[in-house]
C-alpha cells in the first residue's frame, strides 16, 4: 500500500509539472494572454482535469487538457495582475486580482452583489458567493473554490 501511495504521489508530481509546462506554452503563444486559466492552484487544475478524464474515459489526456484550457480561455487573464489570497491555512487559495474583479462583475450582473468590483475579497463578496452557490446547488461555503469559479465565469 505504501508503494502504491508513493507511485500515485510521483504520478501527481509528473502530471502537475507536465500541465504547468503545457499551460505555460499556451500562455506564450495565445494572443493577448498572460494566464490562460483563472485557476492558479495547480492541484485544483489537476483535480478539474481528473474529473474531465473520469467523465471521458476513452479520451486522450492531451485532448482533455486542450479542451479544458480552450474552455477556460473565456476567463483568461490578459495582463499581469497581482495575487489575492482567500482563506487561511490549508484552505487558502491564491487568485489573480483580475479574476476576483471578473467574479465580482459577474455577481453584480446576476444581481447578487451590489457594489463596485474592486478585486478585494471581503464579507460582501463572500455572502454573494454563498448566494450564488445556493442558486447552483453547490456547497455553500462563500469560498471561491474551482467549481464555483468555473460555474460562475463559464456558466
Amino acid at each position: 500500500k505504501s508503494s502504491e501511495a508513493s507511485t500515485r504521489r510521483e504520478a501527481i508530481i509528473i502530471y502537475d509539472a507536465w500541465l504547468a509546462g503545457y499551460a505555460s506554452h499556451v500562455n506564450r503563444v495565445a494572443e493577448n494572454t498572460y494566464d490562460i486559466s483563472p485557476v492558479v492552484n495547480s492541484l485544483d487544475m489537476l483535480n478539474l482535469l481528473i474529473q474531465q478524464c473520469e467523465r471521458n474515459p476513452d479520451a486522450v489526456v492531451e485532448t482533455i487538457v486542450s479542451g479544458v484550457l480552450a474552455a477556460l480561455s473565456d476567463a483568461k487573464i490578459e495582463s499581469e495582475s497581482g495575487m489575492v489570497t482567500i482563506g487561511d491555512g490549508k484552505d487558502a487559495r491564491d487568485y489573480r486580482r483580475a479574476t476576483i474583479i471578473a467574479v465580482q462583475r459577474k455577481l453584480d450582473e446576476l444581481g447578487i452583489l451590489n457594489g463596485r468590483a474592486d478585486g478585494r475579497y471581503g464579507p460582501k463578496t463572500a455572502a454573494s458567493l454563498r448566494a450564488f452557490q445556493k442558486s447552483r446547488s453547490l456547497p455553500e461555503t462563500g469560498h471561491l473554490d474551482s467549481r464555483t469559479l468555473l460555474s460562475l465565469l463559464l456558466g
